[in-house]
């Protein structure tokens, strides 16, 4: 039984035997948590599902696809994963950056506010999957009455042998 095969069981003896995520577990001995990411599987489309299957991706990169609402960008990030045959750890940080790049595109039915906000937005996302890459970096907000800055600062990396040699 394939992952989504098995959600699908798991959410057909919920809505057979009226159960909440929390019994069910019990009954089988799992744990609520498990259930619940079973479940989050259905998220997917059958075009979607028969990727990830031919694709052999792991329940875990599943997961992390759930990440992306939009079909399109979904099935693109499936096509980069396999394409660049992808660990889990390198898919989410693919999967992050597609999302900031998403964010970053105006868009049109946004106000100006509402624009600057989403790039703020962009900026916080961006240094967070920095510093998931061990990437030390910050950022800060510098104003004038005419306009607002933002400063990103990122950390290089020394060179491994000269911080040894010091």
């Amino acid at each position: 039984m394939n992952m989504f095969e098995e959600a699908r069981a798991l959410r057909g003896m919920i809505d057979m035997c009226s159960l909440t995520q929390s019994e069910l577990a019990k009954k089988i001995g799992a744990s609520q948590s498990y259930v619940a990411n079973k479940l989050r599987l259905l998220g997917f489309s059958e075009k979607q599902e028969k990727a990830i299957l031919d694709s052999n991706l792991s329940e875990r990169h599943a997961r992390l696809l759930l990440k992306i609402k939009d079909d399109s960008l979904r099935e693109s990030a499936i096509e980069k994963i396999v394409k660049m045959n992808l660990s889990v750890a390198a898919s989410e940080v693919l999967i992050d950056n597609m999302l900031l790049e998403k964010l970053a595109v105006p868009d049109e039915h946004f106000s100006d506010r509402e624009q600057i906000k989403r790039v703020e937005r962009l900026v916080e996302e961006a240094i967070k999957s920095l510093a998931a890459c061990g990437i030390k970096a910050t950022h800060s907000y510098y104003f004038t009455k005419e306009n607002k800055y933002i400063t990103i600062c990122i950390e290089e990396k020394q060179n491994t042998k000269q911080n040894q040699n010091t």
